[in-house]
């Protein structure tokens, strides 16, 4: 047995004989409806022994037919051994289509073990052969390097699903998203917001202010009304051809125009700059009082517009 070791050891490590590879896949089909067991005794894991497996954190064995197909497979990972053995189920071919997806009556068996990219042939010595509902112990193998296959699945280091074992990208990496680790934790917030500090917005968040910022995360300044910054435009309006009062209001505002106007439109604005209210008037007189009503309106800053012929002004209007 000790060939077997020296042969592993030159393959493994120096690549010598190495030759690339399809790595047969656990079988996966499920049940046909006829199978027949084979028992991998103690005696047949003895015989792995000097090959110093697992190479791997899942070598598996398969059971093959004469037409490569995988007809069962079991794993044998130590904490899935039952008293150091473990049992395949061979299945055979059903009856109700007419592909081969199964062994036959008398076909011959073999078994291969994938180990990492390792693929080794073990051969019993018996002749194996298919025959349903049978029991089949297996004990002494001998074992035979195939040959180096490659291991599908992502090798980006960085990536979350990064696989140590893989050999060949597969294109399944996934990586974080930026700022943030693999659990959609941020690597860095400081205020334990749940936004990363470099996302964060530091603006005023208070919506009666006159430079509120519905995008802020971060307390910054606020300016309220009465402060010169949000009380110029209001006095422009109050010394031009218009007057608008209450500000701030509540529901409503109300607008008055010092002279005749043929045609005057009202436009109203949130802070981001979307259209929210524009009404078009004919033949506005001094005496007229133009009501808007805006209950639905949430509390923060807008900005309302005035156009005529003669002149077009704008005024910060708070709601409570």
């Amino acid at each position: 047995m000790k060939k077997f070791f020296w042969l592993f050891f030159v393959v493994g490590h120096l690549n010598l004989f190495a030759q690339d590879c399809d790595l047969p896949v656990p079988y996966s089909s499920g049940s046909t409806g006829d199978n027949m067991t084979l028992l991998l005794t103690d005696s047949f894991f003895l015989s792995l022994s000097d090959l110093a497996l697992p190479a791997s954190d899942n070598p598996y064995i398969v059971a093959i037919n004469t037409k490569d197909i995988v007809v069962g497979s079991s794993s044998v990972k130590a904490n899935d051994l039952d008293n150091g053995q473990q049992s395949i189920a061979v299945w055979g071919d059903d009856m109700y289509t007419t592909d081969i997806d199964g062994a036959i009556g008398g076909e011959a068996i073999s078994l291969k073990l994938v180990d990492g990219n390792y693929l080794f042939s073990l051969a019993s010595g018996v002749n194996m052969s298919y025959q349903s509902n049978n029991f089949f112990p297996i004990g002494y193998v001998a074992v035979d390097f195939d040959c180096d296959g490659a291991i599908k699945g992502c090798t980006g280091f960085s990536a979350c699903n990064f696989d140590a074992l893989a050999t060949e990208d597969d294109g399944s990496c996934i990586y974080p998203q930026q700022y943030s680790d693999c659990n959609d934790q941020c690597l860095n917030d400081t205020d334990g917001d749940g936004i990363c500090d470099e996302l964060e917005i530091v603006g005023c968040t208070e919506p009666m202010a006159c430079n509120y910022d519905p995008t802020a995360t971060d307390e910054g300044s606020c300016e309220y009304f009465g402060i010169d910054s949000c009380n110029v435009s209001l006095m422009e309006v109050n010394r031009s051809d218009f007057k608008l009062y209450p500000n701030p209001g509540k529901d409503r505002i109300n607008i008055q125009s010092a002279h005749k106007q043929e045609r005057l439109e009202i436009s109203m604005t949130n802070i981001l700059g979307a259209n929210l209210l524009y009404r078009s008037l004919s033949n506005v007189h001094p005496s007229d009082l133009i009501e808007v009503h805006l209950p639905a309106l949430p509390s923060g800053v807008y900005t309302v517009t005035l156009s005529s012929s003669s002149e077009k002004s704008s005024v910060r209007w708070i709601k409570k």
